[in-house]
This record gives C-alpha cells, sequence and structure tokens, in this order.
C-alpha cells in the first residue's frame, strides 16, 4: 500500500461488520483500519493500475494498452456472473 496523506472519517456500520474485520484484524495481527482499508481497496479498485501487470503477466507499452485490458477482464467477469 503506498503511503499517503490520511483523512480520518467516522463511518456507521452494521455490528456485525465491525464484528468481521475486529475478528479478521485479530487473526492476522494488524490494526482494524489496516483491515478495512485492504478492504476498501480491493473493493473499490483503488491501485489495481499498478498491479494490473503483476496479475496478469502482461506488459503495457501504454496506459491505453492497460486500460482496454481491464475493461475486457471485468466485462469476462461480468460474463460469468451473468
Amino acid at each position: 500500500m503506498a503511503n499517503s496523506e490520511r483523512i480520518k472519517i467516522t463511518l456507521t456500520l452494521p455490528a456485525e461488520v465491525v464484528r468481521a474485520y475486529r475478528i479478521q484484524a485479530a487473526r492476522k495481527g494488524l490494526h482494524d483500519n489496516v483491515v478495512v482499508e485492504e478492504a476498501l481497496r480491493k473493493q473499490l479498485g483503488v491501485g489495481l493500475f499498478e498491479t494490473l501487470p503483476k496479475l496478469s503477466g502482461a506488459k503495457f507499452a501504454t496506459e491505453e494498452e492497460a486500460d482496454a485490458f481491464a475493461v475486457k477482464a471485468v466485462r469476462a467477469v461480468r460474463a460469468k456472473r451473468a
């Protein structure tokens, strides 16, 4: 995860979600905020562009090629869900 500016926020979450991330944090020996940040990054696709070449084994000459690859991959996943 990249070190960047941190912003403190307040969220209201269901008790079951809070329990789940606290249990996950305890099992991994991490702070709660690390588990929540990892989950949000994954769900929102934050940093996906940087990790895409590693995940796919592909090398892209341009950002446009990477974007086209990502769009194709998302469409393939969505098609499997349908």
